[in-house]
């Protein structure tokens, strides 16, 4: 165990408690957020990886957006263009099936099947696309939609989002990203929500009603869109509460924390202590996930010293990432490997959902 030598005495006593066992409250949550310095947070949570195992995982996969168009007041995408206005689109069933097929051709192993939230596309729509890429590319894990859909389309079409969940989960789905507790008040004429701040009960309901159906969930972090290292703190120990009900009910819940940038603006120190935070308070969650899709490369490799153990996927869909200073290209299995390998780390394919 590396010993906390800087930093507040508070701080040091409660990372000193984590490092021997001991979840911090939440007045020790809010004291890390708030106090700690992020190289401390970093070392720390670097530590509870690396006793985890060595193992990093990646995973060649393609994300399909079903649709460009949304009018749900998302804060995460800064909504989308309604329907029928320049720039919109949706994909019919057979032209998702066609991307997935391509992609599994062309080695992805994950299909993640997301979109905006228009009100002319309906809940059976959406299962449509879902059942037609589930058909075109049967072995590849199919990660789609997220309980905030469940959430919308669950008031839009009267229907309990549990009943919504089963029918995913019939549909082929076998991942539900746990989106970010995005704002719903578009739809309700409520005053904007600061993101994360609610609406809990009914995310934590649809989140809950997803795991009875078999599928696993996948909890994202944003950084950089409005929130604070405080919220961030809170968030965390709710979904940490709400894991120890799912893992005492025997289901797997929450397999993956991925913390994901609001844009390329987003400050590198934010994110790392964002990672950080994610690996020392969510501690009964598997994997802490880190991407280079946003922030490139080096910060995500910076991320796996410091709490990740995650790399994310490929995105086949994109033809240039940053990769190193001064490189651009696409982001192969090969770079992913080289890029964990230098991190210190042991590469290994790891769908989203997997333990």
């Amino acid at each position: 165990m590396p010993a906390v030598t800087y930093g507040s005495a508070r701080v040091a006593a409660v990372l000193r408690d984590l490092l021997e066992g001991r979840r911090p409250d939440e007045a020790g949550a809010l004291l890390l957020a708030g106090e700690a310095e992020v190289p401390l947070l970093a070392l720390a949570a670097g530590e509870m990886a690396r006793r985890r195992g060595a193992q990093v995982g990646y995973a060649p996969d393609v994300t399909i957006a079903y649709t460009g168009t949304c009018d749900a007041g998302c804060p995460m995408c800064g909504e989308g263009p309604a329907p029928g206005a320049a720039g919109a689109y949706r994909l019919r069933p057979e032209e998702a099936a066609a991307r997935a097929a391509e992609a599994a051709a062309r080695g992805a192993v994950q299909a993640v099947l997301q979109g905006g939230h228009p009100r002319d596309l309906s809940w059976n729509d959406l299962m449509a696309i879902v059942r037609a890429v589930r058909a075109a590319a049967p072995g590849m894990r199919l990660v789609a939609l997220s309980a905030t859909d469940l959430i919308l389309w669950a008031e839009r079409e009267g229907r309990p989002a549990a009943e919504l969940a089963a029918g995913l989960r019939a549909a082929g789905a076998d991942v539900l990203p746990a989106a970010a507790l995005d704002a719903v008040q578009g739809m309700r004429g409520q005053e904007a929500r600061r993101l994360l701040s609610g609406p809990w009960p009914e995310w934590e309901e649809a989140a809950l009603a997803a795991a009875r159906t078999g599928l696993r969930l996948v909890a994202t972090l944003p950084v950089g869109a409005g929130e604070s290292p405080r919220d961030q703190a809170l968030y965390l120990l709710r979904l940490r509460a709400l894991q120890d009900r799912l893992l005492a009910a025997g289901s797997a819940g929450f397999t993956a924390v991925a913390v994901l940038p609001a844009s390329a603006r987003t400050p590198a120190y934010g994110y790392l202590r964002a990672v950080a935070l994610a690996r020392l308070l969510a501690d009964n969650v598997p994997h802490v996930q880190t991407s280079v899709l946003v922030l490139g490369a080096k910060v995500a490799q910076v991320a796996l010293g410091g709490g990740a153990d995650d790399l994310g996927g490929t995105h086949l869909e994109v033809e240039r990432l940053e990769l190193a200073a001064g490189r651009e290209g696409p982001f192969t299995p090969e770079e992913a490997e080289r890029l964990i390998r230098d991190a210190g780390g042991e590469p290994v394919v790891r769908r989203l959902g997997e333990l």
